[in-house]
């Protein structure tokens, strides 16, 4: 029998990571005995000697490596608090910067080799509220129209793995809500068609009643600063002519304010007539109104008596965009203008199919009875049925069901799978952000999705479809920092837009996300990210960064473009990166070294010490100093060492870049010193051969991708039991030549996206 390819990553990966974990094991279990315990014991154990601990911090009761599992949570705080210089207290003897970065990194890397110790783990994720982007595109696909609505809604921050779709950090504060309120009937007012005003108020209709009337004298007099009003319901902000009708004046004039909610807006005069004294004399005005019940009154100035006969109120005649007419259709079900013979049945009708869709499962007992109540709330007072179905749309997008991912919660500690229903959704936002479509609803109500094979198919069917560009663009975005260029980031400020204006900055933010959007549609390397032989160019950008392609490009058409040299091709020279990573005119070797080793390796950088003087640009001589010289004489201060002896090699290596990405062989007219040696003993010069060696550090690279991508796709901030999963997505990544989709795959397929548990409250 033939497997199908997916499921060798499965099969070899876990046999794989028992050898690794083995032997790595082992080495450290040495380690430990023989250096990591003896130095904590020298700098821990004053305050935190198992039998008298301060604080009753306990970890030092390990005196074997296989004994820090009794305390994985303790130990992670003591990495961090060394990284963080936190611990040791300020007046206990200090680590050296070397001892405190080795102890420091022992532990975290041992705590990720044993995490399969504790068992597979799947966590929860929080209901969570779409995020901006999700709201958007949600809307999109529900009703059919593309605004932006959500562009007055306040940021969404990140959390977690730095992602914008953390539920931990969507809330929902009452000025959101008001937002939604907002965008609620501009969605609606978007895609449906109301019919156009015609309202006439006959004076005997108007406001105060007549003391009297016969019903056979339909007009009203009116003397010196008298008034009457009529109550007139607008569905539609839009231009209204307003037309006053008065018995016609057969001697002197007369003037009137028309006044909308007690608020004078336009004037009328009216002329005695010889002729055709019998026909009704109109003045029109045309007025601008909003939505809403308004006050339309009509009163006479100064001595000006009339007959009043009643105002009319029509509403420009305009023609719907054939897009409307399309979200009309959709959504009702009937032609602008129409309306069903049995209005409510239809009305249950349109929201049986559309709650489900909008909440993205299946609707149950009395879903639909708050919806139906606004629909008969609108009908009571005489609303068009459009206008009814507005009203109960609108109350399906200001649901919870709606605005929140709600999944059910889990009621023990034990791994339980997650519904069709909610697995496609966790799948759709994933790779789409946006709901589910129609072959993943059909699916999961055949209860078919969960199945490996289904998924799998799924995961390659969605990522050729357009719709994950939108996956590649934030996924990378947030990633990297990159979103931000040209506005929060890398600014394009006045003094420089004349070679770098927001369509540059556009461009470079583009370019890395159509690099890693060809991975995933066409399966290829990660590892093409760290180096390429080719790279995304359009007219502009490749004029900006002064380079001869080779073919033609349009201004604005970007093109993949085979590279002659190893300049450009992958993340860390592109401008993007480049100029976030740099200040504004200057190049920073510091920065652009701690985001290689932060964001590409997942090796955190701790925050310099507070007592750390700034970089001296001058020597004691009065002579300016190279950056170089400046890190050189930096790192003379003990603190500063291990840190930037690490970091100072790979930003030297890109100092040929300017601050905003270009190519540079000088400086101040010396040539560009591109060197730099890591602590390991490795030399490289330029980005050739930085990307040599960052090669060799493929495996740390792809740990870190898998954690970043596998945070994204749970939409939660990750932990030490998160650990095991990110192993096993490692290992099945370097099994198949690190392809991008055995990653994306084997997220979709793994432990915590398609299960739950109970996470107690301080785990």
């Amino acid at each position: 029998m033939r497997l199908p390819s997916w499921i060798f990553p499965v099969l070899l990966a876990p046999s794989l990571i028992v050898c690794a974990v083995n032997a790595a094991a082992a080495d450290r279990a040495s380690e430990y005995k023989n250096t990591i315990h003896p130095a904590l014991m020298e700098f821990c154990w004053d305050c935190h000697d198992p039998e008298d601990s301060k604080g009753n911090v306990i970890f030092l009761d390990a005196n074997e490596a296989a004994g820090i599992s009794k305390h994985r949570s303790t130990w992670h705080s003591v990495a961090a608090q060394l990284r963080n210089r936190t611990m040791p207290p300020p007046k206990k003897p200090q680590p050296t910067e070397e001892v405190r970065m080795q102890l420091a990194d022992w532990i975290d890397a041992h705590l990720r080799d044993t995490a399969c110790e504790q068992g597979p783990y799947a966590g929860n994720v929080t209901a969570r509220r779409l995020n901006r982007l999700e709201f958007d595109n949600t809307i999109r696909d529900l009703v059919g129209v593309k605004l932006h609505f959500s562009e007055t809604f306040p940021g969404d921050s990140g959390g977690g793995e730095g992602f914008d779709n953390n539920g931990e950090s969507l809330f929902l504060p009452p000025m959101l809500m008001e937002r939604y309120l907002e965008a609620a009937q501009q969605i609606v007012d978007a895609a449906i068609v109301t019919p156009a005003i015609s309202d006439e108020r006959e004076a005997w209709t108007m406001l105060p009643p007549p003391e009297s009337n016969s019903g056979e004298d339909r007009s009203r007099k009116l003397g010196p600063g008298d008034e009457l009003a009529a109550l007139v319901p607008i569905y539609v902000e839009d231009g209204y002519e307003v037309a006053v009708g008065i018995n016609p004046l057969r001697e002197g004039k007369a003037r009137l304010t028309i006044k909308v909610d007690g608020i004078p807006a336009k004037r009328v005069s009216f002329e005695p007539r010889q002729n055709d004294v019998d026909r009704p004399d109109y003045e029109e005005v045309q007025l601008r109104l909003t939505r809403g019940v308004h006050s339309i009154s009509v009163q006479t100035d100064g001595n000006s008596t009339v007959d009043l006969l009643g105002v009319r109120i029509e509403q420009e005649a305009r023609k719907p965009s054939p897009g409307k007419l399309v979200s009309h259709q959709r959504l009702l079900g009937v032609e602008p203008g129409q309306s069903p013979l049995n209005s409510r049945k239809s009305a249950r009708q349109i929201l049986n199919r559309f709650v489900p869709l909008a909440f993205r499962r299946p609707i149950k007992g009395d879903d639909l009875k708050p919806f139906l109540a606004l629909y008969d709330r609108s009908a009571e007072r005489g609303d068009p049925f459009e206008e009814r179905m507005k009203l109960a749309f609108k109350g399906v997008l200001l649901s919870p069901d709606f605005l929140f991912r709600i999944e059910a919660e889990p009621n023990n500690e034990t791994i339980q799978p997650i519904t069709d229903h909610e697995l496609a959704s966790r799948l759709s936002y994933f790779l789409w952000s946006t709901m589910p479509d129609d072959e993943l609803r059909q699916l999961a109500d055949r209860g078919e999705l969960n199945r490996p094979e289904t998924l799998s198919a799924q995961v390659r069917r969605m990522l050729q479809d357009p719709k994950a560009h939108i996956f590649a663009k934030t996924f990378i975005g947030q990633w990297l920092g990159t979103k931000d260029v040209g506005g929060r980031v890398a600014p394009t400020q006045n003094s420089i837009q004349h070679y770098y204006t927001p369509e540059v900055a556009a461009d470079m933010r583009r370019e890395v996300v159509l690099m890693f959007e060809r991975l995933i549609r066409e399966d290829r390397s990660v590892l093409e990210l760290i180096d390429a032989d080719y790279a995304f160019l359009s007219g502009r950008l490749a004029k900006f960064y002064q380079m001869e392609p080779g073919v033609k490009l349009g201004k604005s058409e970007f093109r993949k473009v085979a590279l002659k040299d190893k300049r450009r091709g992958g993340l860390v020279t592109s401008g993007a990166v480049l100029a976030l990573t740099s200040h504004f005119k200057k190049t920073s070797p510091v920065l652009r070294g701690a985001w290689v080793f932060d964001t590409l390796l997942g090796t955190p950088v701790p925050a310099p010490p507070p007592d750390v003087p700034e970089l001296r640009s001058k020597d004691n001589e009065g002579k300016r100093l190279s950056i170089r010289q400046q890190l050189a004489a930096h790192r003379d201060h003990p603190a500063c060492l291990a840190c930037h002896n690490l970091i100072d090699p790979i930003g030297f290596s890109l100092e040929n870049y300017d601050f905003l990405g270009r190519w540079r062989d000088q400086i101040d007219g010396k040539a560009v010193e591109a060197s730099g040696k890591l602590p390991s003993g490795e030399s490289f010069a330029g980005p050739a051969e930085l990307k040599k060696i960052m090669l060799g550090k493929k495996d740390e690279f792809a740990r870190n991708l898998s954690r970043k991508l596998l945070g994204y796709a749970l939409g939660r901030g990750l932990d030490d039991r998160d650990e095991c999963t990110i192993s096993q997505l490692t290992e099945r990544l370097g099994a198949t030549d690190y392809r991008a989709q055995t990653l994306i795959r084997g997220i979709v397929l793994s432990v915590p996206f398609r299960n739950r548990q109970l996470v107690k409250e301080g785990e």
